[in-house]
């Protein structure tokens, strides 16, 4: 036991240091996807643009997307060995002028050989006391 607490205090020094929350900050920030819709199919070798707002009743930090393959039984691809699209984008969101608001938009091109189907697109929101929230659509690649 006592050989257990000694390992635990030599290893203090390698843990990251926790910051402590804006006081009194436990709402979850709010995200909300405007574009693109839910089950909306994009062809390829088009681009769709993606559009979301942000806010926070305090301070909003950072944001993160991503787009994979929705790996479900029923999302049978017509060309199953086309390598699958696939994105990650984040960034930080710069409040510094007490906007707890936040539009952030972008465009995601459609590569021709890209796998057909159905995919996820996730959004996260994160604030600086770490609470998080997020939206997911499908979106549908086709001919």
């Amino acid at each position: 036991m006592l050989l257990c607490l000694f390992a635990l205090w030599l290893m203090q020094p390698a843990c990251k240091k926790i910051e402590p929350r804006p006081e009194g900050d436990t709402q979850l920030p709010s995200v909300v996807m405007l574009q693109p819709a839910d089950s909306q199919s994009f062809s390829v070798n088009t681009k769709f643009l993606v559009v979301t707002l942000m806010q926070d009743y305090v301070s909003l930090d950072k944001y993160r997307y991503t787009l994979y393959w929705h790996n479900h039984p029923s999302n049978v691809s017509p060309n199953p060995a086309a390598p699958p699209l696939s994105v990650d984008v984040s960034g930080p969101i710069n409040d510094a002028d007490g906007n707890k608001l936040e539009n952030v938009s972008f465009y995601i091109d459609i590569p021709d050989s890209v796998r057909k189907g159905f995919y996820t697109l996730d959004v996260y929101c994160f604030d600086k006391a770490g609470n998080s929230s997020t939206n997911s659509v499908l979106v549908r690649v086709k001919d």
